[in-house]
């Protein structure tokens, strides 16, 4: 399947999306996100604004056919209006863990080959979408969501046991790039290396012609 540069998705996409998105709010909890602390609640932020984004960019998506999504969308739209509303980042959680159970999906962060490469390919558009000058010598917003996504690219790699340097080594090297971007989002030339393995990795992605 040709993969998406913007954030319209299929349902299984957006899905995934939302799923990986909240998981993050998770590991940072919901005490963490409404005590305002300066790294926690702009994560916080930016997990309900990504939610609430992605949702609004689907056309197919109505209250009547998708009534659990839509009010996915509801609480992260409140929890993005104000982080420190808790009982809008409860629900959210709460209506994540339906909606992975009535998916069917995973509820550790082992996932499909296929998945880690629409995850890696949707955070690193989104990097793109900011540019290479913005992350490092911007705002210092723009920074941390570059941080942000490496950390994120990083932490999903790592968590496959199936991931290794000889069967996928052009994985393997997103891996290494990300995780020096993680340690140093300042770094241009590793961005530029991201940017270009990750179109080198959507490229051979696409269906061969018969």
């Amino acid at each position: 399947m040709d993969k998406k540069s913007n954030m319209e998705m299929s349902r299984d996409e957006l899905i995934d999306y939302i799923l990986i998105q909240v998981d993050q709010a998770k590991q940072l909890g919901v005490d963490r996100i409404v005590a305002a602390i300066d790294g926690d609640i702009i994560s916080g932020v930016a997990v309900a604004d990504r939610v609430t984004y992605a949702l609004d960019m689907q056309p197919w998506l109505n209250e009547k056919d998708e009534p659990l999504l839509w009010k996915i969308g509801d609480y992260a739209w409140e929890a993005d209006q104000n982080v420190k509303n808790r009982e809008a980042w409860e629900q959210l959680f709460i209506l994540a863990d339906e909606l992975k159970k009535a998916e069917g999906k995973k509820s550790d962060m082992e996932i499909s080959r296929a998945e880690l490469v629409g995850h890696i390919l949707n955070q690193v558009d989104q990097a793109k979408q900011l540019g290479v000058d913005r992350i490092v010598e911007g705002k210092e917003w723009d920074l941390y969501s570059g941080e942000a996504i490496a950390e994120r690219v990083s932490y999903k790699l790592a968590m496959q046991p199936w991931l290794n340097k000889q069967d996928e080594p052009l994985l393997y090297r997103i891996w290494l790039c990300a995780g020096e971007l993680n340690d140093n989002a300042k770094n241009r030339e590793a961005w530029e290396q991201l940017f270009k393995l990750t179109d080198e990795l959507r490229e051979t992605e696409r269906p061969q012609p018969k």
